[in-house]
């Protein structure tokens, strides 16, 4: 996931920012099912819960042992826009509270087992020469390290955004049930999921403020920076006047591939030590508005007169002009954001050109102006890109709404067909295939069994039906479409 070149001497694995910027390709979280749906995790500030998923994208899916994580302040600071004049201290308290704040389990087995009825996230935790040093308790290693099949996986631009505790657990608890049951939607207990949550008995009491102080605020940010969005609803169970039940209902986020895990200030930051690296100009400079037209007036541009302006084209030619003027363009661009003046922007030009025969070497301030342009245009395609994409998706997912609502209307009139009797057996037939499948108590324990048994039903009458399948219905509506224009247009 991280590249080793990160490991120091000491076996330290420490995250820079240019492995920072490495998380924009996509890496992982990866994360056992038990310590997501079976544990409690302990509430954490803000910087606490960041730090635990740089080290979580930090192991290595083959690794055997924790190792200790080292993390950059100077770095984390600058990725995660802290502004405390103390950032030592903070990142001490932050590192106390992975010590000591406990991971608490609510399901068997892990309720009954001794060594894990108190954990904390970290065995070791400090803060020393720049470095904050971490590194998990022994007691997760079969919770995150070789984890078979049994996990969930997320990527860290996403997670790393999430402004809290439950906005994260709540983004958790929906990968899991999408990766796990591969279903779109959950229904659960209000009084489990609080658990779940790590709410207090005494905190949330009125239904209202969980869900106005709670809910919808982690609905907002999961929507905000993730690959998620999700709508849900509050249900009662009958002759109940307490609502005791909700229900998530989630779906693709099309804007997520839009998002940039930096901010514009932190993407400057990148350049400006790439710029440095290379020995080219700080960007500490404001930046550089200039024309670049294809053919520009040597004369307005360089003060000099008619007959030498010629000269010099003859001599260098077209293309070593072109450039030298947008050279100079940039250089008096500079020195006027510095207060400075160009007296003789003649001479300086000519200073700009090569000696006869030979290549024309621009100046910095000209690589770097051509560096940031490449750059621009390749930030537009990419968001092109993601635009054509996100068009796509929506396209894609209407297609899907006008699938679903031909197969609900062909199941419904396929259904009044049948009778009694025959609609009793494939009932049956479907309550016996869900009862078949892996974690149906984990469905009924969520009291989303019916739920699966209508879906089997309806699958079951489909295929009785004959009804196709979305790819076989794309076909018949593109026949369609193609036979209607071909009629309009007989010829």
């Amino acid at each position: 996931m991280f590249n080793k070149t990160n490991a120091s001497k000491g076996g330290d694995f420490i995250l820079t920012i240019e492995t920072l910027k490495k998380i924009e390709d996509g890496h992982k979280v990866v994360t056992g099912n038990d310590l997501i749906i079976k544990a409690q995790l302990p509430v954490l500030t803000v910087q606490e819960q960041r730090l635990v998923l740089y080290m979580l994208a930090m192991v290595e899916q083959h690794d055997e042992d924790f190792k200790t994580y080292a993390i950059s302040i100077k770095e984390l600071k600058k990725v995660l826009e802290v502004t405390s004049q103390n950032i030592y201290k903070e990142f001490e308290k932050a590192t106390d509270g992975l010590m000591t704040k406990l991971i608490k389990w609510i399901e068997a087995p892990y309720t009954e087992d001794e060594e894990l009825k108190k954990v904390a996230w970290c065995s070791f935790a400090g803060v020393r020469r720049g470095l904050v040093k971490l590194r998990f308790d022994p007691a997760l290693k079969p919770f995150l390290l070789d984890l078979k099949n049994n996990f969930t996986q997320m990527e860290l631009r996403a997670v790393i955004r999430l402004k809290n505790h439950y906005s994260l657990r709540l983004y958790q608890f929906i990968k899991y049930w999408q990766g796990h049951y591969k279903s779109n939607s959950a229904a659960v207990q209000i009084d489990w999921l609080k658990q779940y949550l790590g709410i207090l008995p005494t905190e949330y009491t009125r239904f209202n403020d969980f869900i106005k102080k709670l809910i919808i605020p982690a609905q907002k940010n999961i929507a905000e920076v993730t690959d998620i969005q999700f709508t849900f609803e509050a249900k009662k169970e009958p002759g109940n006047r307490k609502h005791t039940q909700i229900e998530f209902t989630w779906e693709k986020n099309p804007r997520y591939n839009q998002l940039s895990l930096f901010t514009p200030e932190m993407e400057r930051q990148f350049l400006r030590q790439e710029s440095e690296a290379e020995g080219g100009i700080s960007l500490d400079q404001p930046p550089i508005e200039f024309d670049n037209p294809l053919a520009n007036d040597l004369i307005a541009a360089t003060q000099i007169g008619s007959e030498k302006a010629l000269k010099l084209l003859s001599l260098h030619g077209e293309e070593i002009i072109k450039t030298a003027i947008e050279d100079l363009k940039i250089i008096i661009a500079v020195k006027k954001e510095r207060g400075e003046d160009m007296p003789n922007p003649a001479g300086y030009f000519q200073s700009l050109l090569p000696k006869k025969g030979e290549k024309y070497q621009p100046s910095n301030y000209y690589l770097l102006h051509k560096k940031k342009e490449q750059e621009e245009k390749r930030r537009k395609e990419k968001e092109e890109k993601a635009r054509q994409e996100a068009e796509k998706v929506r396209r894609e997912e209407w297609l899907k709404r006008q699938y679903e609502a031909y197969i609900d209307s062909g199941i419904a009139t396929f259904k009044a067909t049948l009778s009694a009797e025959e609609l009793s057996d494939s009932e049956q037939r479907a309550k016996e295939e869900v009862d078949k499948m892996d974690g149906i108590e984990n469905l009924r324990r969520f009291g989303v069994e019916k739920t699966f048994i209508k879906s089997k039903l309806n699958q079951i009458i489909r295929e009785k039906a004959g009804l196709p399948s979305f790819e076989e219905w794309q076909k018949q509506v593109a026949q369609n479409n193609k036979t209607k224009k071909a009629m309009k247009n007989p010829n």
